[in-house]
């Protein structure tokens, strides 16, 4: 039987996370000791810490889920419980891509640690620009949310970022402007779902055409 191994993006991480696999099996370790190698920190400090704030920042939890991600299947193949043979695909939710090839061979870890690092800096330096973050519509079709974007932008930024599963779902990555949305919602089926987690957040939008040149890397 073969499977497939789909890989979590930002706003997958909670403090704790690995730590208990890295230190029961060197193969994790392994992985967190060259990601400290190749950024000049320790991602366990934040990671076993107790802020959790520090460890939401993009330019923290991006490369934490991905450095997490691949310690625990390195752990999982070092001790016989994942047969890489019998994985069929790897993908994974936006960040997650950036782990699927690293897993599947396409990308070495020292080279994905370091892109996933320029990438999370890169987007909380356009968060942090300007105050931005994300807001679901829950029961909003495509051209519905569109429409609603239109209507609240003002002078902000408001776009449909992406279409979270099939079906009547649409995310939009916003500013400020995300709030004039709150009148405007045009039917009772359709509401707003700020997450859970909402650390600036600029991913999926406009306001990270100010950081193209910052993300050039070789």
């Amino acid at each position: 039987m073969t499977s497939a191994i789909l890989f979590p993006g930002q706003g997958a991480q909670a403090l704790g996370m690995g730590l208990d696999v890295a230190a029961g099996e060197s193969a994790a370790r392994a992985v967190f000791d060259e990601a400290a190698e190749v950024l000049g920190r320790d991602l366990r400090d934040v990671i076993g810490g107790d802020d959790a704030g520090a460890l939401d920042r993009t330019d923290v939890c991006q490369s934490a889920i991905l450095v997490t991600s691949l310690a625990i299947l390195a752990a999982a193949e070092a001790r016989g419980l994942l047969d890489p043979k019998g994985v069929s695909a790897a993908a994974g939710l936006s960040l997650g891509e950036y782990t699927a090839l690293t897993w599947a061979g396409a990308l070495e870890l020292s080279d994905a640690v370091r892109l996933v690092a320029v990438r999370g800096r890169a987007m909380q330096q356009a968060s942090e620009e300007r105050p931005s973050g994300m807001l679901s519509l829950v029961g909003a079709t495509p051209e519905a949310a569109a429409a609603l974007c239109d209507a609240s932008r003002g002078d902000g930024v408001l776009v449909v970022a992406n279409l979270l599963a099939h079906g009547p779902r649409a995310r939009c990555a916003t500013t400020a402007s995300a709030r004039a949305c709150g009148s405007r919602w045009p039917a009772p089926s359709t509401r707003p779902a700020w997450p859970r987690r909402r650390p600036p957040s600029a991913r999926r939008s406009p306001r990270l055409r100010s950081r193209r040149r910052a993300c050039r890397w070789s």
